[in-house]
């Protein structure tokens, strides 16, 4: 999902500022969303290699195999600390499971949008980075070379926690409501399991679109790896650092609740290069997004 929207935000603030009223902080507690995750996991090259080429997954049109599936419709919820009337700052928790099979290959010169208009639902190996994969990492020449149409997948479980801090910005327009929050935080992330880099032959996608696992959050289409052959494994288990983004249109802040109405959040980690392996072929940058359409948080 784009950014760009919440550019001119910042400027929106300048104008608002005279007019902001003093507000109640958010409160420690439990708290229940409804919403969707977006998985935009991506693999790239190694430091010693290809660090700029990612080869799967990253953000793709027509939503291969992004289900859609929250990760963890509970969270928990910190202490808030007021630093004046639309500046605030708290500690942000978050846990929950990456699981996916048949990642789909990043493409060149086109897009699965393309290959869906003209009726191309094997993605062809020429618009893939596989022959790139191939000449960077030889000692999978003879493997690749030996499929038809190749093209390279992931599959992978993990378990991820997150714990930072968080600065945010917002509009009070009275003690109990408040609009436009956006916040930019820092921290730290766990991941623990493993996965596999995978040679397809070839990789297909489907002609009709599904329903994700909300109907709200709209259809994806299903990706396939036809003739799977594991070129590499690895297990994640380390510390990480994180980049955060969370963002919310509007929320009420009671004296025993708060209930927030249309959510974003973005949470970014990557692999630390000093603990790679020598023999590391391609690493996960971890990248999701969340959209909630709402959330309700009863304070201790």
């Amino acid at each position: 999902m784009k950014l760009k929207f919440l550019l001119p935000i910042p400027f929106v603030f300048i104008g608002l500022a005279t007019f902001c009223y003093a507000t109640k902080p958010r409160s420690m507690g439990v708290g229940l969303k409804y919403g969707y995750t977006i998985d935009q996991t991506g693999f790239r090259g190694t430091k010693e290699s290809s660090p700029c080429t990612f080869y799967v997954g990253g953000s793709t049109d027509e939503k291969i195999n992004q289900f859609g599936k929250t990760l963890n419709p509970i969270f928990f919820q910190f202490d808030e600390e007021l630093l004046n009337d639309f500046l605030s700052s708290s500690w942000y928790l978050d846990f929950g499971r990456l699981v996916q099979t048949n990642k789909p290959p990043v493409l060149k010169g086109t897009t699965y949008t393309d290959l869906v208009n003209s009726k191309s639902f094997v993605v062809p190996t020429e618009k893939t980075y596989t022959d790139q994969f191939s000449k960077t990492y030889p000692k999978f020449s003879s493997t690749i070379n030996n499929k038809t149409n190749p093209a390279l997948s992931a599959d992978y479980f993990v378990s991820r926690a997150s714990f930072g801090r968080t600065w945010n910005i917002f509009y009070p327009s009275s003690h109990n409501h408040r609009w436009i929050s956006l916040g930019i935080g820092f921290g730290i992330n766990y991941i623990e399991g493993s996965y596999e880099i995978n040679v397809c032959d070839p990789y297909f996608i489907s002609d009709k679109l599904k329903p994700m696992y909300l109907n709200e959050a709209g259809e994806y289409r299903e990706g396939f790896c036809a003739n799977k052959t594991k070129l590499y494994y690895s297990k994640v288990n380390q510390f990480s650092l994180e980049f955060y983004i969370p963002f919310r249109f509007y929320s009420y802040i009671d004296q025993r609740f708060e209930f927030n109405l249309f959510e974003y959040e973005t949470y970014a980690s990557e692999l630390r290069n000093e603990i790679r392996s020598d023999d590391s072929v391609l690493v996960p940058k971890f990248t999701i997004e969340q959209l909630n359409f709402f959330s309700i948080v009863a304070y201790f």
